[in-house]
């Protein structure tokens, strides 16, 4: 606390000395505080020094600048020449006279400029004590409010920066917290808020350098954080696609230089690519190796951080040629999926290689099961590849275990092809043999010895009614049609019991009897 401060209180409390020094001088703003105890100092006519900036003077009488206190300068004291704005330091008393107080001078000189001695205070500051600068600045300050002086005023905020200055400068580097509690104080010290914006910044890096030093960062470390830069960092969850490779670069090498040196604009940018520095590692910690998660991956990443497309890309083509892989296990909607997605991206060789690979392996399961299993089997080859002549050699194959052959028949002659007796003919081939007894009756719509049951179902229809009779070695079927208008027709089949599965029943009797 200054000298003259300590007087006022001295001065106040009524304990002040009967003499005072120059240098002990109080400011008129204090004097003018106590307008109200003038009467009583002036009973007393103690010795005051004063100071304030002189404003004009007539004959022997003063004044001060805001000050409504008449200055009377007593006869035989010498009157330097003085220069209006500039302080005067006074010593004198009050004295009421008439029932009004002035000010008598008993002594007057020229006190220099307020921002001379606010140089010739500042040179004397300690340069690393903080404390010594802030009061230096809020005498300015206070002085300059005062007589609304702009000059002083830009003078203390100076002073008050250089103070910031030097606790910043004090703040051991990584500590964010107490980087954090001076940017803080940015706004009750009147500083401009971009420093504020600056140092959250600064002390945001250094956190974000402690986490990561010598070793890995954990999810909720890394989800936590990104929620401070959400709050700290302004429009850091906005995508920005505009890019600026310098400035990332810079950044990269000197993240405090660059931010610092950023236009408004680029430090939306820099707070943007932050947020992603710190974002993309958590949404990319799940990806697996093999890429069969790639398009979950690529999906967050083109909802989060939109701006990193082309990374979101190889995660979708990751999985893609995971799908192309794995496709042999695929279900065939699985597998058809995958077709069309080949197609669409105008990948149709490796499309049809895909489709190739999941038919084959598909015929690989598919002869385990039998007959059945070939028949499907050669579906497949047909359907998906075209390949005809292997799914006629699937449905041979099947005709020859199945013993249901006559379905298996039906399918081949889709492919032209029909049993003949000891062989397979083509149509054209069938077209050339010689007409049989059996063929002939069919073609007449008659029944003969050795027909099918098909062959007699498609002759004459379903029967009105069938009979069964077995014995230890054979199996005989009857079936009788009765047309009430002429006939009764008696049709016997007979298989062997030991060839149940293999042996179709086939007639072996046709008898006719005049209906009753």
């Amino acid at each position: 606390m200054r000298t003259g401060a300590l007087l006022f209180l001295a001065m106040v409390s009524g304990g002040l000395p009967a003499s005072v020094d120059a240098a002990d001088a109080i400011h008129i703003q204090q004097l003018q505080a106590i307008k109200d105890q003038w009467t009583i100092m002036a009973a007393d006519e103690r010795r005051i020094s004063l100071e304030g900036r002189f404003a004009g003077r007539a004959g022997r009488l003063l004044r001060l600048l805001n000050s409504d206190l008449v200055f009377r300068v007593e006869e035989g004291v010498r009157l330097p020449k003085l220069k209006s704005g500039r302080n005067v330091e006074i010593i004198g008393y009050l004295r009421s006279r008439d029932n009004k107080i002035d000010f008598v001078v008993q002594r007057i000189a020229d006190g220099g400029s307020d921002l001379d001695r606010l140089v010739e205070d500042r040179k004397a500051l300690p340069l690393n004590d903080a404390k010594a600068w802030y009061g230096l600045a809020a005498w300015a300050e206070k002085r300059a409010a005062f007589y609304d002086d702009g000059d002083l005023l830009n003078e203390s905020r100076l002073i008050v920066v250089a103070a910031f200055e030097i606790e910043r400068r004090a703040i051991k580097k990584g500590d964010g917290k107490s980087l954090r509690a001076l940017a803080d104080r940015v706004e009750t010290l009147g500083l401009e808020t971009s420093l504020r914006t600056q140092m959250i910044h600064e002390s945001l890096r250094w956190q974000w350098q402690a986490l990561t030093l010598n070793r890995k960062v954990t999810t909720k470390e890394r989800q936590e954080f990104l929620k401070v830069l959400e709050k700290e960092l302004k429009g850091c969850k906005q995508p920005i696609r505009l890019a600026s490779p310098n400035l990332l670069r810079n950044y990269n090498r000197n993240p405090k230089k660059t931010y610092d040196a950023a236009t408004l604009s680029n430090q939306l940018l820099l707070h943007r690519y932050f947020y992603r520095e710190v974002l993309k590692p958590l949404l990319l910690v799940n990806a697996r190796a093999d890429g069969s998660n790639g398009r979950a991956i690529a999906k967050e990443l083109r909802s989060r951080i939109p701006e990193e497309a082309e990374l979101a890309a190889k995660y979708d083509a990751a999985e893609l040629q995971f799908r192309i892989r794995s496709v042999e296990s695929m279900t065939r909607s699985e597998m058809l999926d995958l077709v069309d997605q080949l197609e669409r991206i105008n990948r149709r060789k490796v499309a049809d290689d895909t489709k190739r690979r999941w038919v084959v392996a598909s015929e690989k399961r598919l002869v385990t099961r039998g007959p059945a299993g070939l028949v499907q089997a050669a579906n497949e080859y047909d359907a998906l590849l075209g390949d005809k002549n292997k799914a006629i050699r699937l449905l041979k194959q099947a005709w020859q275990e199945s013993s249901e052959k006559a379905e298996i028949e039906e399918r081949l002659k889709r492919y032209d092809l029909y049993r003949g007796e000891e062989t397979w003919l083509s149509k054209e081939q069938v077209d050339l043999l010689p007409e049989n007894q059996m063929d002939q009756a069919l073609r007449e719509g008659r029944v003969i010895k050795g027909m099918t049951v098909d062959q007699v179902r498609k002759t004459l229809g379903e029967p009105d009614r069938i009979s069964r009779f077995a014995s230890q070695r054979r199996v005989q079927i009857v079936w009788s049609f009765i047309d009430a208008s002429s006939s009764r027709i008696s049709v016997v089949f007979e298989r062997k019991v030991s060839d149940a599965k293999t042996n179709a029943p086939k007639v072996i009797l046709v008898t006719t009897l005049p209906s009753k």
